[in-house]
């Protein structure tokens, strides 16, 4: 089977544990489940889903950069692309779209580990990809908007988030392995408390939290909703003394940004136009933590953390100071 030989092949190559396991109880389109198998992996402790082509020629790069996408919307774990065998052409092709794969026994393209093989394995230079999941990001965020809170279920999360259990087990065990929380079972409930509170919490994961934003894209700013959320320089001028810019920015996720296209309610411009307005696709929803249609300004800081603005980064600095920690 492809996916006994995906573990050996890693396993040889590597020189690493690899696990396989089943996947969640995640359902996906139609077109999608279709054309692949799934499953969730853990590689020298890195987890990750795997799309296994079931056809011999598969997809063109292209479709599977967007299928891999919709996957991650879906489950919140990277991609990995397993197929029998793959054209050079079309390798350099999901290289560009940053898609990583293995072809077993033959080729590997592992980005998110820092892994960059091709033809055959020659060297590992780093197994840790250093940033929170997105699902478990979102799950210290909430910790830094509901103070009151010392304890969280697993039910009381996959309500408020509609993850799946195994999604949350496995941002509890994140959470727990890298020291910012420990994990308990109370009656038939899995616990989750922080170690930390507020400023000293933020400062202890600043460095494992990641941008929200995936991708930026431009739409026709005819087509605007009341109900799509502030982003980017705009949202920071609401908390700030910073002017707001012409130019609006709202965020969105993935699936949401798709359904929209889909259904002709925005027109995607290849670039930026006077009549345009930017949307941030965002790893997670960004209506979790949003009051009055603006992004959260935790999320708001990460966004534009790395922006080489003065004023920028006087107002981000100032958004901590004012945040009710």
């Amino acid at each position: 089977m492809l996916i006994n030989k995906f573990q050996n092949y890693l396993e040889s190559a590597l020189g690493v544990e690899v696990k396989v396991y089943s996947p969640d109880n995640v359902r996906f389109p139609l077109f999608i489940a279709e054309i692949y198998d799934f499953y969730r992996c853990s590689i020298h402790g890195c987890d990750f889903f795997l799309m296994l082509d079931k056809q011999v020629s598969g997809q063109t790069p292209a479709t599977i950069r967007r299928h891999a996408d919709v996957v991650f919307d879906k489950t919140g774990y990277e991609i990995i692309y397993v197929c029998k065998a793959i054209a050079s052409f079309d390798r350099k092709r999901l290289i560009e779209h940053k898609v990583a794969f293995v072809v077993p026994e033959n080729q590997m393209y592992l980005p998110i580990l820092k892994i960059d093989l091709r033809e055959h394995f020659r060297s590992l230079r780093s197994t840790k990809t250093g940033r929170l999941s997105p699902s478990t990001q979102t799950i210290l965020l909430r910790a830094f908007y509901e103070k009151e809170m010392d304890c969280y279920t697993t039910k009381i999360l996959s309500e408020k988030h509609n993850y799946s259990m195994m999604t949350l087990k496995r941002a509890f065990d994140e959470l727990e392995d890298l020291g910012l929380a420990e994990v308990f079972q109370e009656g038939r409930e899995r616990v989750l408390r922080f170690l930390y509170k507020g400023r000293e919490l933020w400062g202890k994961a600043l460095e494992l939290l990641r941008t929200p934003v995936k991708r930026k894209v431009f739409v026709c700013n005819t087509l605007i909703s009341k109900d799509w959320i502030q982003a980017g320089i705009n949202a920071l001028a609401q908390y700030t003394m910073l002017a707001e810019p012409a130019e609006k920015v709202f965020a969105m996720n993935s699936e949401c940004f798709n359904e929209l296209k889909r259904s002709g309610k925005i027109v995607q411009r290849n670039r930026r136009d006077s009549d345009c307005v930017q949307i941030e696709i965002w790893h997670y929803q960004p209506e979790l933590f949003s009051k009055n249609r603006v992004a959260d300004p935790l999320s708001v800081y990460l966004s534009l953390h790395d922006v080489k603005d003065e004023r920028v980064e006087m107002a981000l600095d100032s958004v901590l100071e004012e945040f009710q920690w």
